[in-house]
């Protein structure tokens, strides 16, 4: 660690303390979203591990590794805030989305979690069609169900809570906070489909939860399925009772009248002529 004239030596110390890095950088990046990466962090903390032993002063009477990982840490939280555009308040919601979906996934096991979160995908999907206004622009607005299958898991977490006897205040909180900024004018956020994603994911969670011991899991396929055929007898009861859609005036093509002929993620009619 040290040459002959007493002086650390760089590339031995770097070699030396390199675990340390790595160390310290698989304690951090499990608190993190998985989008940083590992490999990241070790180069961030190499760096900081270099200015660690540019400024150690031995005569200060701190041991280099204690010195060295409030270096090799602080580096790593500075590269982290420096690449981190997203403000408080979305950091905490990302964490409480993160911290549902694993609360969910461990109590319910891979395969039901799946089956739930794709149901509140669809059903957010449905909730937005049933709920559209084919005289207004938002019949043929597409959107997509990752919010929707979100609110799913919010409204089954709920649920799961009470069956168990756990508090879900906090997360009751969580819901009606981002149920309201749907409301927010300017933001063209899709309420409908948080409404039908959390609705759907209750429901649900609700078959899940309540299922009878005997045969509990042929009952949970059939309730989900059930739950399934629902929102596919909503989607084509809306599609074929709402009538040909009109473009709104500012269209290209005033008058073009539209037919809803299918359904997938979004309610999206294909035009035709008249």
């Amino acid at each position: 660690m040290y040459t002959a004239k007493g002086q650390m030596d760089l590339n031995s110390t770097l070699k030396q303390y390199s675990s340390l890095v790595r160390r310290l950088a698989h304690q951090m990046i499990a608190k993190l979203p998985a989008n940083v990466e590992i490999d990241d962090l070790i180069q961030v903390g190499m760096i900081g591990l270099s200015d660690a032993l540019s400024r150690f002063d031995a005569a200060q009477g701190v041991q280099f590794e204690t010195f060295a990982t409030q270096r090799i840490r602080g580096a790593m939280l500075d590269e982290l805030r420096g690449n981190d555009y997203l403000s408080r308040g979305t950091r905490k919601q990302q964490r409480s989305i993160e911290s549902a979906v694993h609360k969910l996934e461990q109590r319910l096991g891979r395969a039901r979690f799946a089956a739930l979160y794709l149901l509140s995908a669809v059903g957010g999907s449905v909730g937005y069609l049933v709920l559209a206004d084919p005289a207004k622009p938002s019949w043929y607005t597409q959107v997509v169900g990752a919010s929707g299958a979100v609110f799913g898991l919010f409204g089954a977490l709920v649920v799961i809570n009470r069956k168990m006897g756990l508090d879900s205040r906090g997360l009751i909180g969580v819901v009606a906070v981002n149920a309201a900024i749907g409301f927010v004018p300017g933001l063209n956020i899709a309420w409908q489909a948080h409404l039908g994603g959390l609705v759907t994911g209750a429901v649900a969670a609700a078959v899940l939860a309540h299922a009878p011991r005997e045969n509990r899991s042929l009952i949970q396929l059939a309730g989900l399925g059930g739950v399934l055929v629902v929102l596919v007898a909503l989607a084509v009861l809306k599609l074929t009772t709402a009538g040909p859609a009109v473009y709104p005036q500012s269209s290209p093509h005033p008058g073009d009248r539209l037919t809803p002929v299918s359904f997938s993620a979004s309610a999206w009619p294909s035009r035709t002529r008249p």
